[in-house]
């Protein structure tokens, strides 16, 4: 059994073996309910494959999502701003029918000042968070591999033994 991707649509799934289509297409489903964020209901024949193409579907769907959210950080960390930062406008507003932050009027009295200042201020809070949230997943990454390096020299060293004790028997 070849580890294969299919490619379902636009969608890659990483499947050990080439899927039947029944299988094709309850992964195909599952990324889509998952994309829309619903809750799917699947059934499917016994002997189908659901397993492994739940998990299949799942990862896939998991690994584009993470993919986004990092491009979507990296865009948002590399302008500085967030989604509320308003480019074809940079002017100070000075009517009172200037809208404020997040595109909501402006309370009447307001200075324009205090609304650029809050919306600059929930700008800066998001960045800090993205760049917080980054930090943690570079984090638990880093300790992933530590962890991935130890396992792999764990059983390296279990070889080694074994091969020195399978030299010793036949000695």
């Amino acid at each position: 059994m070849a580890n294969e991707t299919q490619k379902v649509g636009a969608i890659r799934f990483p499947f050990p073996f080439t899927p039947y289509s029944i299988q094709e297409d309850f992964m195909a489903e599952l990324y889509r309910v998952l994309e829309a964020g619903k809750i799917g209901i699947f059934e499917s024949p016994t002997g189908t494959g659901k397993s492994l193409s739940l998990i299949c579907g799942a990862l896939s769907w998991l690994r584009d999502f993470e993919q986004k959210k990092r491009e979507e950080e990296a865009r948002l960390l590399e302008t500085g701003t967030g989604p509320l930062h308003d480019e074809k406008d940079e002017s100070l507003c000075l009517s009172s029918s200037c809208e404020g932050a997040a595109g909501t009027p402006r309370p009447a009295g307001e200075p324009a000042w205090v609304t650029q200042f809050v919306q600059k201020k929930e700008e800066r809070d998001l960045v800090d968070r993205l760049k917080a949230e980054q930090a943690r997943r570079k984090q638990r990454e880093e300790r992933l591999q530590q962890l991935q390096h130890r396992v792999q020299l764990k059983y390296a060293a279990k070889r080694l033994k074994l091969g020195c004790e399978w030299l010793r028997r036949g000695s």
